[in-house]
């Protein structure tokens, strides 16, 4: 995990405390491409820092890899809260 997954999950948090939230703020927040934060999102979603909803791709409603929506999971409310960052 490196600095910038820590941000997006700050933002994760900052955008919606315990519901799914779209991932596409993300995009516009940090400006990267849609490839990288899908791929950002499924390894903490592997390690259990975020959750994520897959479905269909649909343009300008999901990302490329078909992650809908995403929320900061438990691990990564910690992880947060060790680096006191909320």
């Amino acid at each position: 995990m490196d600095k910038m997954d820590i941000e997006i999950l700050k933002a994760i948090y900052e955008k919606s405390h315990n519901s799914l939230v779209a991932p596409l703020f993300l995009i516009e927040r940090f400006s990267i491409s849609d490839e990288e934060i899908g791929d950002r999102l499924e390894i903490m979603d592997g390690e259990a820092y975020v959750k994520v909803a897959r479905g269909t791709y649909a343009p300008g409603m999901s990302l490329l890899n078909g992650i809908n929506y995403v929320g900061i999971a438990a691990k990564g409310r910690q992880l947060l809260r060790d680096k006191k960052l909320i």
